[in-house]
């Protein structure tokens, strides 16, 4: 891997990619950052007035989404990845901050909440809440294109064709799963100790040994791999990356010199980019062989 100084000291919490272009989204305090990137090396700086905490690429284009603690949400949206528009404090329709967003079958999903939220966008802009009548813990989304899998903490897993009707799959109670994600073999999700399932259609989940007890925050498959990436606790917070093969097996990657908790992963134009507290970004090609560069910002985007 090789690390990428995107120039900022704030928290990178997401990072996705989509026509041709590298989007991640973060928080320094009480404000926000959205990082853009052509090619994973030089990153183009636009600041928030709120704090953003997931972003996602979809038939709207980027979406970011995020809000203060216990206000209202945030949402942004851009056809071009460079400049966002929105940012208005419950001004889109979400009355609380979500937690994660997700796109698939026409709509984009947005979840969170003090109480398990749901809310649906048909345009990109405006949301609607879905009321359920349940008080799930879901902090994550991913679609397969046909159907929405989200999951979340005391081991909260739903899915739905539709993005409004959610189904229950809870499995184990004890684990907490922090991000899921589609790849070629299924819906995959990872959690706290070490925790990975897997499932073909997110309604019956398989657990996966990894062999690591790392709180593993974020995941992304690509060039045949799957890396997750977290953290392991020992004295201080040091970054480890997790592969697993297409065999289904898996092996711990510790990148030298990485101190820092890894927080986002994304895969497109056939490498992995990561993100992390204090600004970090590492780009890798195989998932394996990590490296670390220094690289600023070239240019602030002005609202």
């Amino acid at each position: 891997w090789v690390r990428r100084e995107s120039g900022t000291e704030g928290a990178i919490w997401a990072v996705a990619y989509g026509d041709g272009k590298w989007v991640a989204v973060g928080a320094e305090q009480t404000t926000g950052f959205i990082l853009t990137s052509f090619d994973a090396i030089t990153w183009f700086l636009q600041l928030t007035d709120k704090p953003l905490y997931d972003v996602t690429f979809g038939p709207f284009g980027f979406i970011a989404t995020g809000g203060g603690f216990m206000e209202e949400g945030v949402s942004l949206n851009s056809g071009d990845g460079l400049y966002f528009s929105g940012g208005e404090p419950g001004g889109s329709g979400l009355d609380e901050r979500p937690n994660g967003v997700a796109c698939g079958n026409g709509v984009c999903v947005a979840v969170g909440g003090n109480g398990g939220r749901i809310w649906v966008t048909e345009d990109g802009t405006n949301w609607v809440s879905q009321t359920q009548g349940h008080d799930w813990k879901v902090t994550s989304l991913a679609t397969d294109g046909t159907r929405l899998v989200g999951v979340g903490g005391f081991g909260t897993i739903v899915s739905s064709t539709d993005g409004v009707n959610f189904a229950s799959h809870v499995v184990a109670t004890n684990e907490n799963y922090f991000k899921v994600i589609h790849t070629d073999g299924g819906f995959l999700a990872i959690g706290s100790q070490g925790v990975v399932r897997t499932s073909p259609t997110g309604t019956n989940w398989t657990l996966e040994t990894t062999g690591s007890t790392a709180t593993l925050k974020d995941v992304a498959h690509g060039n045949g791999r799957t890396v997750a990436i977290g953290w392991n606790a020992t004295g201080k917070a040091y970054g480890q990356f997790l592969v697993r093969e297409s065999n289904g097996t898996w092996q711990t990657v510790w990148p030298a010199q990485n101190e820092f908790i890894n927080t986002s992963i994304a895969f497109g134009n056939g490498r992995f980019v990561a993100a992390a507290y204090h600004g970090e970004v590492w780009t890798s090609t195989d998932g394996l062989a990590w490296q670390k560069l220094n690289v600023g910002v070239s240019q602030t985007i002005l609202p």
